[in-house]
């Protein structure tokens, strides 16, 4: 696959996890197949190492410098 040669982070390449629990946080993500962060709504548990705190955080994690 060539989006795993373009992320920085192998956390980047695994996908949304919503995770299990109730709660409502906004978080990001790395959407590998259109090499960009987005944002989603985490339940709080369970979910994996690509979710981060703000989308500057997922920027600086998973894309490559131009």
């Amino acid at each position: 696959m060539n989006s795993q040669a373009e992320a920085r982070n192998a956390d980047c390449l695994l996908p949304k996890r919503v995770g299990r629990c109730r709660a409502s946080f906004r978080r990001y993500y790395y959407d590998s197949e259109e090499k960009k962060c987005k944002m989603f709504t985490y339940g709080g548990c369970r979910g994996n190492g690509n979710r981060f705190l703000t989308e500057e955080n997922c920027r600086k994690e998973c894309m490559q410098d131009n």
